[in-house]
């Protein structure tokens, strides 16, 4: 009797530990949620930029997320885009759908379009970049020309003054999307960014890890976490990830 009363003793109090573990814990386990617990002081609607938004599975997941979620999405690939201009139906009022892509200037470009349209990139692919990927994953597949725009002149030209969360996944190009906003950013007008990262070669030209962090922490960007942590499966070294920055001038 007095072991089973102890017993159960102990399973209690390790149950309580461990609810109280997984409470301090909470941080730090999801990208969007983090985003938004960020900004729960916000009163009004959420703007959220999805630069490379694909068939809008982030897109969806914020305005699920949040009722006050406003997203502006930007997909280049028309076989994508159509899905997730499908969106706007869905969230009418909430959602908009843009078939361009995002850089630093303004015009056309080449887009690369690969096995994989999450692969596609404004970059070529590095030759190990199947080293990094499931077979065939990234296999070329042809180009296309694209509209590019810039963040700076899209936000210009649609009198939007304010994002509260930018967060952009264009394999390998992320860093020209910064470049092209760099007056919203100087500005103070983009509190939290959530952007992919990569630690190994992709695409010819692409912004690494470190060139990310150095730019948005000289811009008065602190950073915040990695997650999603994708890792190769022999040598275990780190390959891509999405970073969280804040914005501490903003979020004061």
């Amino acid at each position: 009797m007095l072991r089973s009363t102890i017993t159960s003793l102990v399973r209690r109090g390790l149950a309580k530990a461990n609810r109280k573990i997984v409470h301090l814990d909470a941080f730090g386990q999801n990208a969007l949620s983090d985003a938004v617990s960020l900004l729960s002081n916000r009163s009004t609607s959420l703007n959220i930029f999805d630069v490379g938004a694909n068939v809008g599975s982030f897109a969806k997941a914020s305005l699920d997320l949040h009722p006050k979620a406003v997203v502006q999405a930007f997909e280049p690939f028309p076989a994508a885009f159509q899905e997730l201009s499908a969106l706007e139906i869905a969230y009418p009022g909430r959602m908009r759908a843009h078939n361009l892509a995002l850089s630093d200037m303004t015009g056309t470009q080449t887009l690369y379009v690969n096995a994989q349209s999450v692969t596609n990139s404004l970059l070529t692919n590095a030759p190990e970049a199947d080293v990094y990927q499931p077979p065939s994953y990234a296999q070329p597949l042809g180009q296309i020309e694209v509209k590019l725009d810039t963040l700076d002149t899209f936000c210009d030209a649609n009198s939007l003054s304010q994002i509260d969360l930018l967060k952009t996944d264009t394999q390998g190009a992320d860093l020209k999307v910064l470049k092209g906003g760099e007056q919203m950013i100087a500005a103070g007008n983009v509190s939290i960014i959530l952007i992919e990262v990569l630690f190994v070669h992709l695409y010819e030209g692409q912004s690494w890890f470190g060139d990310i962090f150095s730019w948005l922490t000289q811009r008065g960007y602190g950073f915040v976490n990695l997650y999603d942590v994708a890792h190769h499966d022999e040598t275990k070294e780190a390959k891509w990830a999405d970073a969280l920055f804040v914005n501490r001038a903003s979020m004061q």
